[in-house]
């Protein structure tokens, strides 16, 4: 198996405006998870719930479907617990995350986001505080997870990273 990456396709320093902060997040383990009996992991269970367990947070992203978020040093112990009948891939090196922080975080995902994020706090919106979801951003696939009303974690896949990074820079100059 390949060591996973260790270097960041991100630049350290953060895109700031007026209610806005753009930066990297801390490499992370990632572990994409399918199974038709996620009781026997204590998966949530509604499409959209995080869910904080000992090896870090469970994302559900679909009825079968789980992101588990980790420690990359733990990938490797994690996906040999995680037996059959369930099905797991270390996609540590697949996707990295941007935190979008700031009262206009939510305006700005909106720019290429077709979800409609204003109302979000809301428990009818598209993305309450606490849920995540998956959409897609231009032409990018994502995952989106508030963490609060002003903090959203974006992650997307390494190639499309720097796209992202750079399409978030121009659409800030409006900010």
């Amino acid at each position: 198996m390949p060591e996973p990456r260790t270097t960041h396709p991100l630049p350290e320093t953060a895109l700031q405006a007026q209610g806005l902060c753009v930066r990297r997040t801390q490499w992370l383990g990632r572990l994409s998870v399918r199974s038709d009996h996620p009781q026997a992991l204590t998966l949530p269970t509604r499409i959209g719930e995080v869910r904080a367990c000992d090896w870090g947070q469970w994302l559900c992203l679909g009825p079968n479907e789980w992101q588990l978020r980790c420690e990359t040093s733990r990938c490797r112990e994690i996906q040999a617990q995680i037996q059959a009948p369930h099905h797991s891939v270390d996609v540590s090196d697949y996707y990295v995350s941007m935190l979008l922080e700031g009262p206009r975080a939510r305006e700005l995902i909106n720019k290429g986001c077709p979800l409609d994020l204003s109302g979000a706090h809301l428990r009818g919106g598209d993305l309450p505080v606490g849920d995540c979801v998956q959409s897609h951003f231009s032409k990018s696939n994502i995952v989106l997870w508030a963490r609060s009303e002003n903090e959203i974690e974006l992650c997307v896949r390494w190639s499309h990273a720097e796209y992202l990074w750079r399409y978030f820079a121009t659409a800030m100059r409006g900010f």
